[in-house]
């Protein structure tokens, strides 16, 4: 154990009159001080306690755009923090799965406060740690918030594999996850071999929206999806390089049915890059519905329905509506290792978002929603648009042994309710690396610490 962790593991113990086991700290603490001297946790509740319910609230304020990037992050935590611990009035399997998902979510979050994520130029393999590229303090919420993937990579296949399931399953080993679905709305406006190729195009839909109708028995609402995006080992230059397919589309102005007299229009005239720079079998990339805002809560005059569907006043869930969505892409190479690439968007594919649509056309530099997932401005307006494969964090044995300690941790706090939702606020809130360190460094050693004892 490195001296420091020690110390600190004596220092808390002392003071909260415990005694400290040796060989748990782990590299979290090192180069922390002072690590709970301003902590405002208070105790836990009992063991087994039911986790907070949450819902019933107006959050139509959290999505409405801020003036100023501060005001944004702030809308961001919250919103992430009553995604990741709210559960509304669930029950049954409809419940589980969506504890899987918050699960899944923080674990994310977890990985990227530990991993400590670079940003930089994937062509000429130049990066630099998130918090010199940024331009502004930015909390571990915000920068999930504004478009952007993140590729987690492995110089190991193997670890690369652990890594996938340990983040999406927290296990070692894969869960069961649901097949792709078709798009019932890619027909239209498209006749001949162009409609018969939408009818059968695999992984364009997303899993029902209906929670009467969803297939039981799958982890976290994971389904399997298509993409526009893929990513590959360049073993030229030693890096993996994330790749953007596009639908070619022509500009038509006012001609015949097209849009009506006088409208700009945009119409389908084929793929270009899709076969590709896409996953046509949709068997590497997982797509994962999940209810941002809070399960329960109403925005819009809209109630919040469990995997992110739109509910009117009468409890009935409305078509081709949906939002938050996560993107789950993994692959491997024989030389380079492997790399999950992890993304957030507005709803699931051919579903329309509270800010537009997700579709063919919105692939297209220009044509996507001008507001991300949580309401605010886009990482362009930002200074955090770091481009294709623009961030990364690396996944060692090492590390990946430390992560799994803290998700096994992650699973246990889950039965003290109240110091999981201050605990996972800390983590959103956390602001740079020493900041994320200590909040990882909280979930991690909850019960040593003697606030859930």
């Amino acid at each position: 154990m490195p001296e420091t962790s020690t110390a600190i593991a004596e220092t808390t113990a002392t003071s909260l009159g415990t005694t400290a086991a040796s060989g748990t700290m782990g590299s979290l603490g090192a180069g922390l001080t002072d690590p709970l001297a301003a902590s405002t946790l208070g105790g836990a509740s009992a063991a087994g306690a039911p986790a907070p319910r949450g819902g019933g609230e107006d959050v139509s304020g959290l999505f409405e755009q801020k003036a100023t990037p501060s005001e944004q992050f702030e809308s961001d935590v919250e919103l992430w923090h009553r995604t990741l611990t709210e559960n509304g009035d669930l029950q049954g399997d409809e419940l589980r799965v969506h504890q899987e998902q918050q699960d899944i979510l923080t674990r994310n979050f977890i990985a990227m406060a530990m991993l400590g994520p670079e940003a930089g130029n994937q062509v000429t393999g130049e990066f630099q740690s998130i918090d010199s590229a940024v331009q502004q303090e930015t909390p571990l919420a915000a920068l999930a918030s504004h478009g952007g993937r993140i590729g987690y990579e492995s110089e190991s296949s193997e670890v690369g594999e652990r890594f996938k399931n340990q983040l999406l399953f927290g296990s070692n080993e894969a869960k069961t996850t649901e097949q792709g679905h078709k798009d019932p709305w890619a027909t239209k406006g498209k006749t001949g071999m162009k409609k018969l190729a939408a009818r059968h195009a695999p992984g364009t839909g997303t899993r029902d929206l209906d929670p009467a109708k969803r297939k039981g028995g799958i982890h976290g609402g994971l389904y399997q999806r298509s993409s526009s995006h893929n990513q590959t080992y360049d073993q030229a230059s030693g890096h993996w390089h994330e790749l953007k397919g596009k639908t070619k589309w022509k500009e038509r102005n006012g001609i015949g049915k097209v849009g009506g007299e006088g409208k700009d229009t945009y119409v389908h005239s084929g793929l270009k890059g899709i076969s590709t720079a896409a996953d046509t079998n949709g068997k590497a990339s997982l797509g994962m519905n999940f209810a941002m805002g809070g399960v329960g809560n109403t925005a819009g005059g809209r109630a919040i329905g469990s995997e992110g569907t739109v509910k009117d006043s009468n409890g009935t869930v409305l078509d081709h509506k949906q939002h938050g969505h996560a993107y789950f892409k993994h692959n491997s190479d024989a030389k380079g290792g492997a790399r999950l690439m992890v993304g957030f968007e507005g709803s699931a594919p051919s579903q329309d978002s509270r800010f537009g649509a997700h579709d063919e056309e919105s692939m297209n530099n220009g044509k996507g929603n001008a507001r991300s997932l949580t309401g605010q401005s886009k990482g362009s307006e930002l200074g955090m648009d770091f481009g294709l494969g623009g961030i990364k964090a690396d996944v060692t044995e090492d590390k990946l042994e430390e992560l799994e300690g803290v998700f096994a941790e992650l699973q246990e706090l889950r039965s003290e309710p109240e110091l999981h939702s201050e605990l996972i606020r800390e983590l959103l809130e956390a602001k740079d690396a020493e900041q994320r360190k200590m909040a990882v460094f909280k979930i991690k050693n909850w019960k040593l610490m003697g606030l859930g004892l």
